[in-house]
């Protein structure tokens, strides 16, 4: 097969630049004119997050920085060296072409070939192509959620060149695990990809240059290195033939290759689509693997250690987390390593910022099954005192505890809101208690729980902003929380109607949230 479409060279990364233009630049751009762009905007957040993943993994692989005083040199230019990048994109220029049958990009052109696939398949068999929309999670396909369009399995969709070519790398970092049709009928039990369950935290810059090199992680610092053949995987003659289980650091685990994919080119009405592929579980990483571009928690499970990343859930928002993830307590490990690196920059006053910035991409999945929800991509920024005083992180924690401690009074109160709007007689006559699995639904279905979370977003990034500086701040958040939560009662209690089960459940809720609010105020039962 003639090689052809290469990704240093052809246009397929979509970004906007710093005059807010939309455009289509090729990779080879994304570092040569990194000063000039304002960040990747793709179809989907974690199509985004994964070019920014390929993207830091290539300007790795072209600028080797073994320290601090490294980095700070190349963040001083301002911009990427071009010479450099001329060089390396010369080197390696016939292992970026999408297609082509010896060295395809972030794909296996040996599907079928090995001695693991020759023996699944049998003989005189060979693997059979399936369509790419059975592979993405936002296409109605088998099990899969349902989130963005209404594709089925029998419908083939046509992929651009560069569609492919984006999806193909975010299939790689992204992908869920779990059984799958396959090309090769026997082997069709795939792992997570390696960013696929937990939340990616990066380093956020002004540019695309300074977001590229707040993730550049020196060699001092790559805790994950252990191996001085740390290389991305278009580097390696075949990065399938390996004998680690592990990542042998930061370059390989942003190429990793957690599946074997060989597209199908088909020439329609003049141009090339993509319908098909070949595809195969790819690296599969051990459970004891600890994503450096996550927050890890470590549970003991018996006599094991449990590694339980940052996620994304339903309906809840990420700043109620706010506290773990400026936690300055967390062992190195435990901490992104985009975020602990920033902190560095900050301690060694390499970077001069008012406020640490971060990006946050991923999925929202249900544990252990082959189910997104949502993709996300999200913003969080703090002030830099928090990385500098420590004590300010344990105070905003108090604060975040408090509005836990209001949340779940809200919830008391509404569910004696529901209750005897269901039998309103039951403190007459206690043989009517309502059904709980009622009570339940019907607290559900008032959602004060959201309308309380919505409401303390703005007040909540207020108090980040104004806590190192205002010492009024956390009284402030408590008045807010106390007024919220009475206001998502009142709104829930007016759904309950203004019949007498109505009004006689609206009056039992009030008093309940007011006694539990005083409780949360003066835990000691006497009113200041």
């Amino acid at each position: 097969m003639k090689s052809y479409f290469n990704l240093l060279h052809e246009t397929w990364i979509p970004v906007i630049d710093n005059k807010g233009r939309y455009l289509s630049i090729s990779l080879e751009e994304a570092v040569r004119r990194a000063h000039e762009i304002k960040r990747i905007s793709a179809e989907y957040p974690i199509v985004t997050g994964a070019l920014y993943l390929l993207i830091i993994g290539f300007a790795s692989s072209i600028y080797h920085l073994e320290s601090l005083n490294d980095w700070e040199r190349l963040h001083q230019q301002g911009q990427f060296p071009l010479e450099t990048l001329k060089v390396y994109c010369s080197q390696w220029n016939d292992r970026f072409f999408l297609f082509g049958s010896e060295h395809p990009f972030y794909q296996d052109p040996k599907i079928g070939q090995r001695e693991k696939d020759i023996n699944n398949l049998g003989a005189n068999k060979t693997p059979e192509p399936k369509g790419i929309t059975g592979l993405l999670l936002h296409l109605a396909s088998g099990s899969n959620a349902t989130l963005f369009d209404h594709s089925f399995d029998d419908e083939e969709k046509e992929f651009t060149p560069d569609e492919a070519a984006r999806f193909l790398i975010m299939l790689q970092a992204y992908s869920l695990g779990g059984m799958s049709e396959a090309s090769i009928g026997k082997d069709k039990y795939y792992k997570d990809a390696p960013f696929s369950r937990g939340i990616t935290f990066l380093s956020r810059g002004e540019t695309l240059f300074e977001t590229i090199t707040r993730n550049l992680i020196p060699k001092e610092l790559d805790y994950l290195q252990n191996d001085h053949n740390d290389l991305p995987c278009w580097e390696k003659e075949d990065p399938f033939d390996r004998t680690a289980l592990m990542p042998t650091g930061i370059r390989d685990l942003l190429t990793w290759q957690s599946r074997r994919i060989f597209l199908i080119p088909e020439e329609l009405n003049g141009k090339t689509i993509v319908r098909k592929c070949l595809s195969a579980p790819g690296l599969g990483l051990p459970e004891t693997f600890s994503n450096p571009f996550y927050m890890n928690e470590h549970e003991m499970d018996g006599t094991k250690s449990k590694i339980k990343p940052m996620r994304f859930q339903m309906n809840r928002v990420i700043w109620r987390d706010s506290g773990a993830i400026l936690d300055p307590e967390r062992e190195l490990r435990d901490k992104a390593i985009s975020k602990s690196f920033a902190e560095t920059l900050l301690a060694e006053e390499i970077l001069l910022e008012n406020n640490i910035r971060l990006s946050l991409f991923g999925m929202c999945t249900e544990p252990g099954q082959k189910k997104a929800y949502s993709y996300q991509e999200q913003e969080f920024n703090a002030p830099s005192e928090y990385i500098k005083y420590p004590s300010l992180a344990g105070k905003l924690k108090q604060a975040l505890n408090f509005a836990e401690s209001m949340r779940k009074a809200l919830y008391y109160a509404t569910y004696e809101l529901a209750s005897y709007k269901i039998r309103p007689d039951q403190d007459i006559n206690d043989t009517i208690k309502p059904d709980k699995n009622d009570v339940n639904a019907l607290v559900d279905h008032l959602q004060q729980e959201g309308r309380f979370w919505s409401a303390l977003e703005i007040p909540f990034y207020e108090l980040l902003m104004t806590l190192p500086s205002n010492s009024e701040a956390v009284g402030i958040w408590q008045e807010v929380l106390v007024r919220t939560a009475k206001e998502s009662l009142t709104t829930a209690a007016e759904l309950a109607g203004d019949d007498y089960a109505g009004l006689k459940a609206r009056a039992k809720a009030e008093n309940k949230l007011g006694t539990e609010i005083f409780r949360i105020l003066y835990p000691d039962g006497k009113e200041k």
